[in-house]
């Protein structure tokens, strides 16, 4: 990607005609549409519930596994709250996630939870991180 982006600066610094930015353009986009495909497509593979809250706790990212499970398909699940997301009026947990996500981006690190299922037979350990471009969390995720 690194070659994508020199080739795509050269050819703005040295007034490189449309048709030559065009295909310049055309090579970064499909290059960065073939790698989201492919990450799209590990994070659907697994069952673990993959996320990202932004700063305003907002979704920013959804795996199938946790769309399946919110009953929601992305268009509705894109850009709501935790509380927004939580269709089983489980407040108490999702006051807890709102709490740890606020957590990691204060400290910057790590935070352990445990939280079970509703009928208490199956616990999920969790661990959420910062994700952290620029050394400042921007987003909150699990492992």
């Amino acid at each position: 990607m690194e070659k994508l982006d020199q080739t795509l600066t050269d050819l703005l610094n040295q007034n490189s005609s449309s048709k030559e930015l065009k295909k310049a353009l055309t090579v970064v986009y499909d290059e960065a549409d073939r790698r989201r495909k492919i990450f799209e497509g590990i994070l659907s593979s697994v069952p673990d519930l993959v996320f990202l809250f932004d700063r305003n706790r907002r979704l920013e990212y959804a795996n199938e596994s946790l769309l399946k499970k919110l009953e929601l398909d992305w268009e509705e699940a894109a850009g709501k709250t935790i509380e927004e997301l939580d269709a089983q009026d489980n407040l108490p947990l999702a006051k807890k996630l709102q709490d740890e996500i606020d957590q990691v981006f204060k400290v910057g690190k790590e935070v352990r939870g445990l939280i079970y299922s509703k009928d208490k037979t199956r616990a999920y350990d969790y661990i959420l991180v910062p994700v952290l471009p620029d050394n400042q969390p921007q987003m909150v995720g699990p492992t």
